[in-house]
């Protein structure tokens, strides 16, 4: 009971942090920041009255329901062929929608019996650490936590959150490595999860 209650109070700070990022952003800017101009709809708040994944994108869905939820984490390649001993990489990328990003608690799972993951490395866009990378290899499940610098501007573009190192192991065949719906997004002016959809990547290991 008392691991379980650290758990949820450990992911209860991190939110916290998350939005304390969010929070410091929107608020210590030194000049106001200008309105947003009507859209056509009527909406001031800068959103299109609805956003569309790239149609050719299959994705599993997180939080449809929430209308602000518009951001989209994916693994890039989308697919790689490797043989055993061989080293690859991924990139976890974020695709802010109509979202400006500024935090992602990223959560990853893969075969631990086909692959090993080695670190997860920041990029410049999200280089401040809220988490640093827990990697059980074990049972394929890893994590970190990053932000944008509190001097920087939030993402409102695609950019590359962190990337995954992976060795290949000896078993030969197709696995997938995921980014779980349980990962989070952060940004600007919401105080609830943002992500909408992840998508994940096809390994092949093949004989050497």
């Amino acid at each position: 009971m008392n691991g379980r209650k650290a758990v949820l109070l450990g992911a209860f700070l991190l939110l916290c942090v998350l939005g304390a990022v969010v929070v410091w952003k929107q608020y210590s800017s030194s000049s106001p920041e200008e309105a947003l101009p009507p859209s056509a709809d009527g909406r001031t708040d800068g959103r299109s009255p609805s956003s569309t994944l790239p149609k050719e994108t299959p994705v599993v869905r997180v939080a449809p329901e929430l209308g602000h939820a518009e951001s989209v984490l994916e693994l890039a390649p989308e697919s790689v062929s490797v043989i055993p001993g061989q080293h690859f990489s991924l990139d976890a990328t974020v695709q802010p929608g109509n979202n400006r990003v500024s935090g992602v608690e990223l959560r990853v799972k893969y075969d631990p019996k086909k692959m090993k993951l080695e670190n997860i490395q920041a990029s410049k866009s999200f280089n401040l650490e809220l988490q640093s990378a827990k990697i059980n290899n074990t049972d394929g499940t890893a994590s970190i936590a990053l932000g944008t610098q509190l001097t920087e501007s939030s993402v409102d573009s695609k950019q590359t959150v962190a990337t995954l190192f992976f060795t290949v192991l000896g078993s030969t065949g197709s696995a997938r490595v995921e980014i779980a719906p349980e990962s989070l997004v952060s940004a600007d002016r919401e105080s609830q999860n943002v992500l909408k959809a992840v998508r994940s990547a096809q390994i092949d290991v093949l004989e050497r």
